[in-house]
């Protein structure tokens, strides 16, 4: 079964983005292991708001995988390897773990993720937290479903002061 790896940028106050989903505070200065885990994955996921931010800063983002967007709209129409859906994320996710292939990276929001760790549908997380505060924003997890563990399995330490950290979640706690 594929896993799925909620791969994201996190300020040390625990937000992904700003409360505008300002993102100008993530390092960008050399790769952090970004290249190396694109080899890990074949899809994404993702709520709208995440695709429009992507879209704006970075079409090439899309060309290579398949990549999932959840939104409300029932509007959207399929363009190139993005497919929009309405559908429950948590059905559409079960359903692409099943399938063969590399990994899937679970992109953003929070909402979603929320909804995917609810479901226990994430398997790994690989968060790099940068070294600031931003007081609020967009939080890494909008969850109501309880605790859930998860156990250190990587941590690299950055010259910038990044530090990421991958975590696999412990089935019995």
């Amino acid at each position: 079964m594929r896993k799925l790896i909620y791969n994201a940028g996190v300020s040390a106050d625990g937000f992904i983005a700003g409360p505008d989903g300002e993102f100008d505070w993530l390092f960008t200065d050399q790769d952090y292991g970004i290249g190396e885990f694109m080899s890990e994955i074949d899809c994404t996921v993702m709520g709208r708001k995440s695709y429009e931010i992507i879209a704006q800063h970075d079409k090439d983002f899309f060309s290579t995988n398949e990549n999932i967007v959840f939104t409300s709209s029932s509007s959207e129409n399929t363009q190139g390897n993005v497919m929009f859906t309405n559908e429950n994320p948590v059905d559409v996710v079960r359903e692409l773990k099943q399938r063969s292939g590399k990994s899937i990276w679970l992109v953003g929001g929070g909402m979603l993720a929320g909804a995917l760790l609810d479901a226990g549908l994430i398997d790994e997380l690989l968060l790099s937290y940068h070294p600031v505060v931003l007081g609020k924003g967009i939080p890494l997890f909008r969850s109501g479903g309880g605790m859930h563990m998860f156990e250190t399995t990587e941590v690299k330490n950055f010259s910038t002061g990044l530090v990421q950290v991958r975590y696999r979640l412990m089935t019995e706690h």
